[in-house]
């Protein structure tokens, strides 16, 4: 099948990988929505992926990337009659905190109180309030002459080919004068997702989501983070096997007093305790199954 995509980039730098045939790319930004509206013209489906992605970030930022940001995606959705939005959210729109582990969520679990329990995960705090957002968009127009669905997607820990986040930054670690360690030895549990997957997942869910629900979309294989990490690691000729173990106790305090920029109380609870989602909705309501296992994926990064 060929699909049209019209990338909505916050810059003038086009870095995608992707399975699937791309055939047209223009530039805009989710912060204005005079130039998402010039963007939405004559699309079928807007696939809402942006985000904030540093953690360092005040909540201000947050508060108007993800969360105004959204709300101006599907304004310009709704003024371009627009009749499907994917928004790409997060487990992390669950979490309430490092000590609060997320063990086989579904989508049954409910959204905390974004402002009691998630204060000062921005990210967290933020996903859940855009979630929000998207929730009170499709039960507006779920009837009229206009009719738009939106669809929520909750990727867990997006890894893969492209990658300009995850991979990266734990290679700077590793080769830093600190170094890289795992929190509480990383023997807690995480769920993931190869970004092909991913994609596939948000396909599926343009063709067979249901308008107000959320979908989780998993690589179907939980392992470790020391695990998980050495994987990585191998990838890019690392030996990941002998990095030290930060003692949880040790973690809680440097991300309280920002000792360490990427040790944050957002990054601890997202990777530094068990967060395992289950997808058995994707896979009954958008058939989901992975197309790629975590091994050749591995494979993959070897080779780039």
């Amino acid at each position: 099948m060929m699909y049209t995509f019209v990338f909505v980039l916050r810059n003038e730098i086009l870095n995608v990988y992707s399975i699937y045939d791309i055939i047209s790319v223009s530039y805009s930004i989710v912060s204005s929505l005079y130039r998402l509206q010039n963007a939405m013209k004559n699309c079928d489906v807007v696939f809402h992926c942006a985000a904030l992605t540093d953690l360092m970030q005040p909540w201000e930022q947050f508060l108007d990337v993800i969360v105004e940001g959204t709300r101006r995606v599907l304004q310009a959705a709704a003024n371009n009659k627009i009749r499907k939005v994917i928004h790409v959210s997060s487990e992390a729109s669950l979490m309430k905190g490092f000590g609060s582990p997320l063990v086989n969520v579904t989508e049954a679990d409910e959204l905390p109180d974004p402002e009691i329990e998630q204060g000062q995960l921005f990210y967290s705090r933020s996903k859940n309030m855009a979630e929000r957002v998207c929730s009170e968009f499709a039960a507006t127009y779920n009837t009229g002459e206009y009719k738009c669905e939106v669809i929520i997607v909750r990727p867990r820990f997006i890894w893969g080919c492209g990658d300009t986040l995850i991979l990266p930054k734990l290679i700077e670690q590793a080769k830093s004068t600190l170094g890289f360690a795992y929190v509480g030895g990383g023997v807690c549990m995480t769920s993931t997702v190869n970004i092909s997957n991913c994609i596939h997942g948000m396909l599926l869910a343009s063709q067979y989501g249901r308008s107000g629900q959320a979908y989780f979309i998993t690589d179907s294989e939980n392992s470790s983070y020391r695990s998980f990490f050495c994987q990585l690691f191998t990838t890019q000729g690392i030996d990941g096997s002998n990095f030290p173990s930060l003692p949880i106790y040790l973690a809680q305090w440097i991300a309280w007093t920002g000792l360490i920029p990427d040790l944050t109380v957002q990054s601890l609870a997202l990777l530094g305790q068990e967060v395992t989602v289950v997808h058995d909705k994707a896979r009954k309501e958008l058939m989901y199954a992975p197309i790629i296992t975590v091994a050749e994926g591995m494979e993959e990064l070897k080779s780039v």
